[in-house]
């Protein structure tokens, strides 16, 4: 076959079976659940964990050590990666929180790798990062907030643990957002690990639906928007999709589209391209890990991947993990001419099977190879999205995850 380009593919895929590429994503940096954390049964969160899932989102400290799943994630430690969300207030009164006794909390818990700051709620106004920074929560507000973010980050010894401010982009330009970017670089700067974050949900934007390509699609644009306020000679922050899930019942939501998007079958569709979605750098937090019954709506009830029962209702989400036989080593090549060449390492004087199929086992290419190499194969017109590798060496056999953009 003709090739007019050879694509980089980290560099070269069949040579992982030899040595494996540079990792750029460890397991504990890919996508995890978001809880509501006291409808979240202990049961459940340990059967994600024996399904190979160690990232958790708890949306208020003040309440998750009152809750089971605490104990859960005592009994892990370190294995786990948890961020925890920091409001103003104490839930569901008006008690200014005591930071202190929250980072007393933090330092000697080694399961908490990640903080999400939240700000001060303007009266009238919902989750403030479904909300324009610039026009809104942040409005007469900013200084205030980067005291806020500057208290707590030297309060929280460990500088691994990374700071994240929860938002959407503004309008460029934006002193006071420009202010809060400028303040986690500052950090950064002295060695604290920073980020941003963002909910993302393709169910309530339009008609979009629930594939793997909306999600890649609505990411990137946000890390795109990202670049924006990105000052002269820095990297851009790392990216967390802190909400991100899909509704199986929003029966009563005025919008029929809305009404028409929230199946099973959709959720399961749009929880296995969480977990199948491995950019580079990008976390996301599925929403939810399961059901409650007192949601604040009847859509919000719905969107988790267990019912209130603790009964998984996909079956298929998350399975991957445990049919990889290295999650840590991820590829990420980005397609120019919609081709790229497989080329074997030289002097394997044997033969050697490759299998690239999708995740639900569609198979995009398969052959043989034989002889001392090395050797080239192409795929042609290859879609982006997730597949899984498979390299049968003789008794060196491997399956690897990789993501297509």
């Amino acid at each position: 076959m003709n090739i007019s380009r050879r694509l980089p593919f980290c560099l070269l895929i069949l040579f992982l079976f030899i040595q494996p590429c540079a990792r750029s994503q460890v397991l504990s940096d890919a996508s995890g659940f978001f809880m509501w954390d006291e409808a979240t049964d202990a049961a459940v969160i340990e059967e994600v964990i024996e399904d190979g899932v160690n990232s958790f989102r708890s949306r208020d400290l003040t309440i998750l050590y009152h809750q089971p799943a605490w104990d859960v994630f005592k009994e892990h430690g370190a294995a786990l990666d948890v961020m925890v969300s920091i409001p103003v207030y104490y839930t569901y009164t008006s008690t200014e929180v005591d930071l202190q006794a929250l980072a007393d909390t933090i330092n000697t818990n080694p399961f908490i790798r990640r903080l999400q700051i939240y700000p001060k709620l303007q009266p009238g106004l919902f989750n403030p990062s479904e909300l324009n920074p610039c026009h809104d929560w942040l409005t007469g507000y900013a200084e205030e907030f980067e005291q806020r973010i500057r208290q707590i980050d030297a309060l929280i010894t460990d500088k691994s643990v990374e700071i994240l401010v929860a938002g959407q982009m503004g309008t460029p330009g934006c002193a006071d957002l420009t202010r809060i970017i400028n303040t986690l670089y500052d950090l950064q700067d002295n060695g604290r690990n920073v980020g941003w974050g963002m909910t993302v949900y393709p169910f309530f934007y339009g008609t979009q639906d629930a594939s793997i390509e909306t999600l890649s699609a609505d990411l990137l644009q946000f890390q795109s928007d990202l670049n924006v306020y990105t000052p002269s000679g820095k990297s851009v922050l790392p990216l967390r999709a802190i909400e991100s899930g899909w509704s199986e019942n929003c029966s009563n939501h005025s919008d029929q589209v809305i009404r028409d998007k929230a199946n099973r079958e959709n959720l399961c569709e749009f929880a296995s391209s969480v977990f199948d979605y491995n950019q580079a750098g990008i976390k996301i937090y599925h929403f939810e890990l399961q059901d409650f019954p007192d949601g604040w709506t009847e859509c919000e009830k719905h969107f988790g991947l267990y019912d209130e029962n603790g009964f998984k209702k996909c079956s298929e989400v998350i399975t991957a993990i445990n049919e990889v036989d290295d999650m840590e080593t991820l590829v990420y090549p980005t397609l120019v001419d919609e081709s790229f060449v497989i080329e074997t390492a030289p002097d394997q004087n044997q033969r050697i099977d490759l299998v690239i199929s999708k995740l639900d086992g569609q198979v995009v290419l398969a052959g043989s190879l034989h002889g001392t190499g090395p050797f080239n194969f192409s795929v042609d017109r290859i879609k982006s999205g997730a597949y899984l590798v498979k390299v049968v060496n003789g008794k060196n056999n491997s399956t690897h995850k990789i993501f297509v953009k």
